[in-house]
């Protein structure tokens, strides 16, 4: 079973119960986060992070300039300079991007899918830095015609609510519904159904 989640909560939120149900019944559950959901994270989680990450680096190694030199380089940045509209830099997204792969494996941990059937698939069109996201591209179909090829499920789950305010369920749907359409011929899907679920 594929369960594909277009931010890295959509699945735990909007159908946790049928997740569960159908780890406990014995399917082998994948559950695939299309989007980083970065920028759902706010300045204040990135900065008790990275203060922590300075705190255990004080402790454990501190001639670590490296460490010392990015986390002064992203504090002054989100506390000094970063504007009420600007986009964060590529280093703070792709730490938001981290915070919520954590969330996303404990989520899948206390649900009981495997860590090697937990899948990150990052869409190129999401990764923008802001709210507006760019066009749906073939780039965007191929990284899921990949991992359906490699799972080769016979049940796949998609986020139904359509009425996202930002489009991003929407475009992760029809991205996963043109992978499905390029794939027709292909053996597995003759037994593979789809199904719907409802947003949050």
């Amino acid at each position: 079973i594929v369960i594909f989640s277009p931010h890295p909560d959509d699945d735990v939120i909007s159908m946790g119960g049928t997740l569960k149900r159908l780890v406990d019944q014995g399917h082998e559950v994948h559950v695939c986060y299309e989007t980083s959901g970065n920028i759902a994270v706010g300045d204040d989680e990135i900065i008790r992070f990275i203060a922590f990450v300075k705190g255990f680096t004080d402790m454990f190694d501190p001639e670590n300039k490296a460490i010392i030199a990015k986390y002064d380089e992203i504090r002054k940045f989100l506390l000094e300079e970063k504007g009420e509209n600007d986009i964060d830099t590529f280093d703070v997204r792709m730490l938001k991007g981290l915070l919520r792969r954590g969330e996303a494996k404990a989520a899948c941990r206390f649900m009981g899918v495997r860590s090697k059937n937990v899948h990150f698939l990052n869409l190129p069109f999401y990764e923008t830095g802001g709210i507006k996201k760019g066009e749906r591209s073939q780039a965007d179909i191929d990284i899921i015609i990949e991992l359906l090829q490699k799972v080769q499920p016979h049940q796949i789950y998609l986020a139904g609510d359509l009425a996202d305010p930002h489009g991003t369920h929407r475009v992760c749907t029809e991205a996963v519904l043109e992978a499905i359409n390029q794939l027709q011929g292909e053996e597995w899907l003759k037994e593979c159904h789809v199904w719907l679920y409802r947003g949050a």
